[in-house]
């Protein structure tokens, strides 16, 4: 399918060039009430282009603004023939799935070395509540967990990052290939961890929650 490109440096002159793109002078074939699904970058953006386009056409009506991922997931999943479509996975579906491996990791297994040093030392600087305080955490304890958040939260960041950026990495990990040692195969380990987690998930409850990334794999594938 091949893909036009225009540029402008003013945003009135690429409006016009969507509108005669959306609204050719002979119909172009399209049922007048089948959605037009447009490609925004931000909510803004999405408001200028509906009161534009309506005035310079009288009426704005089945306009579809989408962020390009949601975009790509659609048009991902209409690729493919799912019995039950699986849902997108936001970067808090992999920190909260995260802080459940930080709670179970194989204490036999040198590999989580490095995390569960650094899971130690906050441990270690949140000391225990009392007898008075046992219904309510203390300082130190709500700060240890908000650090485990914040860890689960940069390494959930970093892993959508190696789907988008790094697939040889990803490819690796899930082939059993971890290179580097140290933290690199740290992550490699929780990686995979997660995933596993993920497929419990799926199998306890029937529902699937995927990367944009690990959507795109399993589609192309």
């Amino acid at each position: 399918m091949p893909v036009q490109l225009f540029f402008s440096n003013r945003i009135e002159q690429l409006a016009a060039e969507l509108a005669a793109n959306l609204y050719p002078r002979h119909g172009g074939g399209r049922h007048p009430f089948d959605p037009l699904r447009i490609v925004v970058p931000n909510r803004n953006l999405a408001k200028w282009l509906q009161l534009t386009l309506a005035r310079g056409q009288g009426v704005g009506m089945n306009l579809d603004f989408a962020y390009l991922d949601a975009a790509l997931w659609l048009l991902l999943l209409e690729r493919a023939e799912f019995e039950t479509p699986p849902k997108p996975a936001s970067q808090d579906h992999y920190a909260l799935a995260l802080l459940k491996v930080f709670e179970h990791l194989p204490a036999e297994d040198t590999v989580f070395g490095p995390i569960r040093r650094y899971l130690n030392r906050m441990d270690a600087r949140s000391p225990s509540a009392t007898a008075g305080s046992a219904t309510a955490p203390s300082a130190g304890q709500a700060s240890a967990e908000a650090g485990r958040w914040q860890l689960a939260g940069k390494l959930a960041h970093l892993f959508q990052e190696y789907e988008l950026n790094r697939p040889d990495w990803v490819t690796a990990w899930c082939s059993g290939r971890m290179d580097g040692g140290g933290m690199a195969a740290c992550q490699g380990h929780l990686y995979l961890l997660t995933l596993k987690l993920g497929e419990r998930l799926a199998a306890a409850t029937g529902e699937r929650f995927l990367t944009l990334a690990q959507l795109a794999r399993e589609v192309m594938d």
